[in-house]
C-alpha cells in the first residue's frame, strides 16, 4: 500500500470519526460561548447592585436641598391664608382696597420667588425639555389662578360669594399640591435615571462580550488564503507541479484528489516562508493546529495592501504539500479543534 492510499485509509476516508470529533468541537465552542456570555451579565449585575446604593448617594448630591415645594414658601402661605380668610368673612369695602394692594403684592413677590425658585431647581436638577416645560405651565397656570382667585374674593360680601370664595380656595391648594407633587416625582426621577444608567452598563458589558465573539468567529473564517503563481505542489508520484498548473482530478500527497483550483485577485497582504509567497490568511502549521501566517513567528510579511493573483486549491483532506504542509482554501472554515485533529492525523499517518 502507497504511501497517499495508506493515508486516505487510515484518516481522511475516517468520516464517522471527522463528523464526531467536528461535533464535538463545536458543543465546547457553544458551551464556551455559553459560559463567556452568563458570566459577563454575571459581572454586571454584580456591579448594579454595589452601584444602585452609589447612584442613590450621586442624585442626593445633585439634588441638595431638593427642588424646592411651594408649600415651604411664606409668600405662598400667607396668600393661602388670606384666601382662607377671605372666604369665611368676606370684605368690606375698605379691607377690599387694602387688602387689594397688599394681595397683589404679596401674590407678585410670590410668583416671583416661585419663578426663581423654579428655576434654580432646573438648572440644579437638570431637568430639560417637555418635564421642565410642564413645570412651568403648572406654576404659570396656579399664578393666574391665583390673581383671578385673589381679584374675585375681593367682590365677596355675601354667603354665594363666600362659598365660590371656598371652592377658589379649594383649586389653589390643589395646584400647590400638584406643583409640589411634581417636584417630588422630578426628584425621585433624578435618582432613578442614576440608576438606570448603571443598569445600561450592564447591557453594554453584554453586548461588548457578545460582539467579541463575533469578531473571534470571523476571523476564523477570513478568505482567500492561497499561494501565488509557480509555487510547487507535491504530487502522489512524488513529481511537483506548480499550482497556477493544477488540474482538478490530479492526485496530490498528503492532500488527496484535487476537487477544485480557483484564480482570485486578493489585496490581502502577503508573506513568505521557504521561498514561497502567500497571502495573511494562509493556514500554516504551528503548535499542534493551523494558524494563519500573519500570526505564524516564522512567516516574514514582504508586501502590503498590493493587489496579486493567487490560486487556492480545495482537496479531498483539505490540505496540500509544498515545501511545508499548508491548510486549503476549504480549511480556513475549520474551527480551531477540528484543525488540531487534523494535524494529529497527520502526525499519525507519518508515524505509520
Amino acid at each position: 500500500m502507497n504511501y497517499n492510499e495508506q493515508m486516505k485509509q487510515n484518516m481522511f476516508l475516517n468520516a464517522q470519526a471527522r463528523e464526531k470529533a467536528k461535533e464535538e468541537a463545536e458543543k465546547r465552542r457553544q458551551a464556551n460561548d455559553t459560559q463567556r456570555v452568563a458570566d459577563s451579565a454575571g459581572l454586571a449585575r454584580k456591579e448594579i447592585e454595589k452601584d444602585f446604593d452609589t447612584g442613590t448617594a450621586l442624585g442626593k448630591k445633585a439634588l441638595g436641598d431638593g427642588l424646592g415645594r411651594i408649600t415651604d414658601d411664606a409668600d405662598v402661605v400667607s396668600s393661602k391664608d388670606l384666601m382662607r380668610t377671605r372666604a369665611q368673612e368676606g370684605l368690606s369695602d375698605k379691607e377690599e382696597n387694602a387688602l387689594r394692594d397688599k394681595g397683589l403684592a404679596n401674590i407678585q413677590g410670590g410668583e416671583q420667588k416661585a419663578q426663581r425658585g423654579l428655576n434654580a431647581s432646573l438648572a440644579r436638577s437638570g431637568v430639560r425639555g417637555g418635564a421642565a416645560g410642564q413645570m412651568q405651565v403648572e406654576l404659570a397656570a396656579a399664578n393666574v389662578n391665583n390673581r383671578r382667585s385673589f381679584e374675585t374674593d375681593l367682590l365677596m360680601n355675601d354667603e354665594a360669594t363666600k362659598r365660590k370664595a371656598e371652592l377658589d380656595f379649594a383649586n389653589f391648594s390643589t395646584k400647590i399640591a400638584e406643583f409640589d407633587l411634581g417636584q417630588a416625582a422630578k426628584e425621585k426621577n433624578i435618582m432613578l435615571q442614576t440608576q438606570y444608567a448603571v443598569a445600561q452598563l450592564g447591557s453594554t458589558e453584554r453586548g461588548a462580550t457578545k460582539n467579541q465573539i463575533a469578531q473571534e468567529r470571523a476571523a476564523e473564517i477570513k478568505n482567500n488564503g492561497c499561494h501565488v503563481k509557480n509555487t510547487k505542489v507535491k504530487l502522489s508520484t512524488g513529481a511537483y507541479k506548480k499550482i497556477q498548473d493544477i488540474k482538478i482530478g490530479d492526485e496530490l500527497a498528503l492532500g488527496g484528489k484535487v476537487l477544485g483550483r480557483g484564480e482570485i485577485l486578493t489585496d490581502e497582504d502577503m508573506y513568505t516562508k521557504n521561498s514561497e509567497v502567500f497571502t495573511e490568511s494562509h493556514l500554516v502549521p504551528f503548535q499542534g493546529t493551523f494558524i494563519p501566517a500573519g500570526e505564524h513567528p516564522d512567516c516574514l510579511k514582504i508586501s502590503s495592501n498590493s493587489a496579486n493573483i493567487v490560486y487556492p486549491l480545495f482537496t479531498e483532506n483539505k490540505c496540500y504539500l509544498t515545501s511545508f504542509i499548508s491548510g486549503d482554501f476549504a480549511m480556513e472554515n475549520y474551527h480551531k479543534e477540528e484543525r488540531e485533529w487534523l494535524l494529529e492525523e497527520l502526525k499519525n499517518l507519518k508515524k505509520a
